[in-house]
């Protein structure tokens, strides 16, 4: 089961701090509601960690193939949104796994269709 953020519990706390509460923490009157507003506050923190950790996963597929494709070929097969995206995703999983900071990330991650489109070579600035 994934960690619960600490900004997510505090929210749920923070939600509940205006319930009159029983000597042992216990939340009194309007349990059921209090508990729906605890939920409701936590929810979008949750949501968004979940949508983090999805996200690190295809980080992690598309890093993963980067090493082993043709990176030029397979990026003239792709539209310039496509290639960026994949370009992103590939820094990003260098920062986060292979211990390079954002600048050196990005900076291995060669995206030849910015230089060839400036230049230019209408084929390779799909």
């Amino acid at each position: 089961m994934p960690e619960i953020p600490t900004e997510a519990v505090q929210a749920a706390a923070e939600a509940l701090a205006d319930y009159e509460t029983a000597p042992h923490g216990d939340v009194r009157l309007n349990s059921q509601r209090a508990a729906a507003k605890a939920v409701a506050a936590a929810a979008p923190i949750l949501a968004e960690q979940e949508r983090a950790d999805e996200r690190r996963k295809y980080e992690d597929l598309l890093g993963a193939i980067w090493l082993y494709i043709g990176w030029r070929y397979v990026t003239r097969q792709l539209t310039t949104e496509q290639k960026n995206l994949f370009a992103d995703a590939v820094a990003a999983e260098l920062a986060r796994g292979d211990g390079f900071d954002a600048v050196e990330a990005e900076a291995a991650v060669d995206r030849w269709w910015l230089n060839a489109h400036q230049a230019g070579d209408a084929r390779d600035s799909r």
